[in-house]
C-alpha cells in the first residue's frame, strides 16, 4: 500500500510522465496491479485525481473557461468524492501487506528486495482471496508448492484456519543462493507472539518471479533409488530390503481396499525438524515440539518417520480416505493401520515398531497387572508402551484382524466407513463379530491367547 501512496504523490507531481519513464518500482506497482481487480480499480482513480488536480491547476493559471467558478467549484468536488473512493477501497485489500522488520540485513540489492517482496505478497494476497497461484509458482514440484502454500491461510504446516487475521508478515531475511535465486523467510508476528516462519525459495525468471518450497533446493545433491513404484530420495545411507518391503506393502493395501497402487516419491529425513524445513518452516507454533514423526503421504510426496524407509500405516490412512464416505474412525483405522502396516514410530534401533512386538509387551504387562481391564486399557489408553505406541490401537488391531478372518475385506470396509466416535465403533464391531462393552474383556483377552 505504501507504494501506491508514493505512486499517488507522483502522479499528482507529474501527471503527463509516460509510464516507460516510470523508475522500476512504480513499473512494478502497475505490473502487479493488472493481477488484483481491487488494486487496478484504486490506480484508475489515481489517475482520474491527477487528471483532475491538474485541470485544476491549469484552471486556476489560465480561467479561460466559461463559468470558471461553477466549473472549478464541480472539479474540486469530484477530486473529493474521488479520495474517499480511493479510501474506500484502499480498506478492501484485506490481507496485511508484508513489511521489512527493523532487524532485517541482507545482501540482496534493494531493487530486487522490492520485487521479492511485492510478488510475494501478490503470491500472499492471492491465496488469501482463494484465487489460483499457479502462476506464481515454479514448475519443478508445483503441485507440493502450491498445497504447501495453501496452508499460509493457516499460518502452520496443517493450515488450519486459527486466528489468522491477529498476526502480520515480516520480512526478515532474504539473501542470494545462486543465479537469479533466492531465500526468503517471513515471520507472522502478532502481540509479541511468533506465529510461525516461512521460508520460499524465489528465482526470477524473464517473465516474471516464482516460488517454491525449500525441498528441491535444498536436496538438490542428494542420492535417488527407484524401488518399484517409490523413488527414495536420500542424503546418506538407505535400507533397500525395508524400501522393498514397503514397496510390497504400498501395493497390498491398495489392491486390499480395491484401489490401484500409486507412485510416490520418499524423502528420507532424520527427523521432523527436517521436514519443517524441507516444506518451508524454520518454525511453526502449532507443531513446536514435534520430533519424531514423518509428514503423511500429500501430492505423491512421503516424509519419512526418523530415515525409515516404511511409511506403511500412514500410507494406510491416505488409501482408506479414499474410499471412506463418512468422518474417520480413529479407533478403527489405527487399528488397521497397526496391523496391515506398523505402529508408526522407530525403536532405539531405527526400526518400525510393528504389532507382535507389541503384543508381547501387552501380555507381560497384564501378567504383572492381572487384575487390568481390557476394556479400560482402550478406553483411557494410558501411556504403557514405549515410544509413544499406543495401547488402545494395539487392541483395535486384534479386532481389526478377528473381523478380517470372519467377515475378510468387506467387514474391515464397513469398519473403515463407521462414522466418527466410539459409539460407531462398538456399534460396528459388535454387528460384526459380537463384541461389546460387557463382554469385551474375555473376548479380546481370548484374542491375545489365539495370537500367533
Amino acid at each position: 500500500m505504501h507504494l501506491l501512496v508514493l505512486f499517488v504523490l507522483r502522479r499528482l507531481s507529474c501527471p503527463t510522465e509516460s509510464i516507460s519513464n516510470l523508475p522500476s518500482n512504480e513499473r512494478e506497482v502497475l505490473y502487479n496491479t493488472h493481477r488484483h481487480p481491487k488494486k487496478m480499480f484504486k490506480v484508475y482513480l489515481i489517475y482520474l485525481l491527477s487528471y483532475l488536480h491538474s485541470t485544476v491547476n491549469i484552471m486556476r493559471k489560465q480561467r479561460e473557461i466559461k463559468n470558471y467558478k461553477i466549473t472549478l467549484r464541480s472539479l474540486k468536488i469530484a477530486k473529493i468524492l474521488l479520495w474517499g473512493l480511493l479510501l474506500t477501497a484502499s480498506g478492501l485489500y484485506g490481507q496485511t501487506s508484508i513489511v521489512k522488520s527493523i532487524v532485517l540485513s541482507s545482501n540482496v540489492p534493494k531493487d530486487i528486495q522490492l520485487r521479492l517482496t511485492q510478488a510475494l505478497d501478490t503470491l500472499i494476497y492471492r491465496i488469501y482471496n482463494n484465487k489460483s497461484i499457479s502462476s506464481e509458482i515454479d514448475s519443478a514440484g508445483a503441485t507440493l508448492s502450491i498445497t504447501m502454500f495453501g496452508n499460509i491461510k493457516g499460518i502452520g504446516i496443517y493450515g488450519s484456519e486459527k486466528n489468522d487475521s491477529l498476526y502480520s508478515p515480516q520480512l526478515i531475511n532474504a539473501h542470494i543462493i545462486g543465479e537469479d535465486q533466492y531465500f526468503i523467510s517471513l515471520a507472522y508476528v502478532g502481540d509479541n507472539t511468533l506465529k510461525s516462519i516461512m521460508n520460499f525459495k524465489a528465482t526470477v525468471y524473464p517473465e516474471g518471479i516464482k516460488f517454491s518450497v525449500p525441498l528441491f533446493y535444498l536436496t538438490r545433491n542428494w542420492k535417488e533409488k527407484k524401488v518399484g513404484r517409490i523413488t527414495y530420495h536420500y542424503a546418506d545411507y538407505f535400507n533397500q530390503e525395508r524400501a522393498a518391503k514397503f514397496n510390497r506393502e504400498n501395493t497390498c493395501i491398495a489392491e486390499k481396499l480395491g484401489l490401484p497402487p500409486e507412485n510416490f516419491d520418499f524423502y528420507l529425513v532424520d527427523d521432523y525438524f527436517d521436514i519443517l524445513r524441507f516444506l518451508g518452516y524454520s518454525y511453526d507454533s502449532e507443531t513446536a515440539g514435534h520430533e519424531n514423526e514423518g509428514f503423511s503421504p500429500v501430492n505423491g510426496y512421503i516424509f519419512s518417520t526418523m530415515h525409515n524407509e516404511d511409511f506403511s500405516h500412514d500410507l494406510f490412512h491416505y488409501y482408506a480416505e479414499k474410499i471412506r464416505t463418512h468422518s474417520r474412525n480413529s479407533a478403527a483405522e489405527e487399528g488397521i493401520a497397526y496391523s496391515w502396516g506398523n505402529a508408526y514410530y522407530v525403536d532405539n534401533n531405527g526400526e518400525m515398531i510393528d504389532q507382535r512386538q507389541l503384543v508381547e509387551i501387552l501380555k507381560s504387562y497384564l501378567l504383572t497387572n492381572p487384575n487390568t481391564s481390557l476394556l479400560n486399557l482402550f478406553s483411557k489408553n494410558p501411556p504403557i508402551f514405549p515410544f509413544n505406541t499406543k495401547v488402545r490401537s494395539l487392541i483395535a488391531s486384534l479386532i481389526s484382524d478377528e473381523v478380517e478372518r470372519r467377515k475378510g475385506l468387506t467387514g474391515i470396509k464397513l469398519m473403515i466407513d463407521c462414522g466418527h466416535g466410539d459409539d460407531n465403533y462398538f456399534k460396528i464391531i459388535k454387528q460384526l463379530i459380537g463384541i461389546n462393552a460387557t463382554n469385551f474383556d474375555a473376548e479380546v483377552k481370548q484374542l491375545l491367547e489365539n495370537y500367533k
